[in-house]
């Protein structure tokens, strides 16, 4: 009996689609529970070190507009992302309730930063400085006076700083980025 060339097609395209799933499903399941916990926590660890680099900026009984005006050496905030602003505020509330970094780290949800993980790592063009809205002579010489007062190493604006191990996980574990993604828009709500 001669088999057609169709049916041969037919079976070559099917056998395709059944090993198309089978490493669908397979690297599925190497996007655990323990990976979903971990940055989670890295989100809430950037958080803790990002208000941390705000410290200095920050005086008591300031509004959020002066802390901003503080922090970037104007006024005019239009020209930042959501996201950056987002972060912002996230950062001025915390400092105006005195909010412990342990604290952080074990309450934070991680909505902010995982919209700034999105828009720094899946925008090819974006940058930390283009979080913030700042031009490049801000970015040079924004109140870098006020870094030298800092603990850490990372400055306020380097996200990709504070967020250092989740970029490195993210870079290890290119083959599960849709999934990652999908996981830091489930966070954003």
């Amino acid at each position: 009996m001669k088999i057609s060339k169709y049916c041969r097609i037919s079976k070559w395209i099917t056998a395709f689609f059944v090993l198309f799933a089978i490493q669908i499903h397979a690297q599925q399941q190497k996007f655990s529970n323990a990976d979903r916990s971990f940055i989670k926590n890295e989100l809430s660890i950037g958080m803790a070190s990002f208000v941390d680099a705000l410290k200095p900026y920050y005086e008591e009984g300031m509004n959020e507009e002066a802390f901003v005006e503080n922090l970037l050496g104007r006024q005019e905030v239009n020209d930042i992302p959501a996201e950056g602003k987002a972060l912002l505020k996230k950062g001025f509330y915390y400092l105006e309730k005195g909010v412990a970094s342990k604290d952080i780290i074990d309450t934070d949800p991680g909505k902010e930063m995982a919209a700034a993980v999105i828009f720094l790592r899946f925008n090819s063009n974006k940058s930390d400085k283009d979080l913030f809205g700042l031009d490049e002579n801000e970015f040079i010489q924004n109140n870098l006076y006020k870094d030298s007062k800092m603990k850490k190493k990372c400055r306020w604006y380097q996200i990709g700083c504070h967020l250092q191990n989740l970029f490195d996980f993210l870079d290890r574990n290119w083959d599960i980025i849709v999934r990652v993604v999908v996981f830091l828009i489930e966070i954003l709500g």
